[in-house]
C-alpha cells in the first residue's frame, strides 16, 4: 500500500487541508495517458480528519443543490 499525503483547496475557501491516506486502486484510462486512483483517507493520520470531513460534505451538498438548482432553471 502506498501512502500519500494530500493537500487541497476547496472552491471559494482560503483554508487549506492536508489528509493522509493510502492508495487502493490504480486504473489507466483513454490508452495509458490518464491515470484514476482509488483514496482511503486515514482519519487516523489525518489531523482534523472529522472537520475536514465535514467542510467536504458541506460544500458537496451545496454544489449538488446547485447544480439541481440549475437543472430546474433551465
Amino acid at each position: 500500500v502506498t501512502r500519500v499525503r494530500l493537500t487541497f483547496q476547496l472552491p471559494g475557501t482560503d483554508a487549506k487541508m492536508r489528509f493522509e491516506a493510502s492508495i487502493r486502486n490504480r486504473q489507466r484510462r483513454d490508452n495509458g495517458a490518464k491515470v484514476s486512483y482509488g483514496l482511503w483517507f486515514d482519519p487516523e493520520r489525518t489531523r482534523d480528519f472529522a472537520t475536514h470531513q465535514q467542510r467536504v460534505l458541506t460544500y458537496v451538498m451545496k454544489r449538488a443543490r446547485q447544480l439541481r438548482q440549475e437543472q430546474i432553471d433551465s
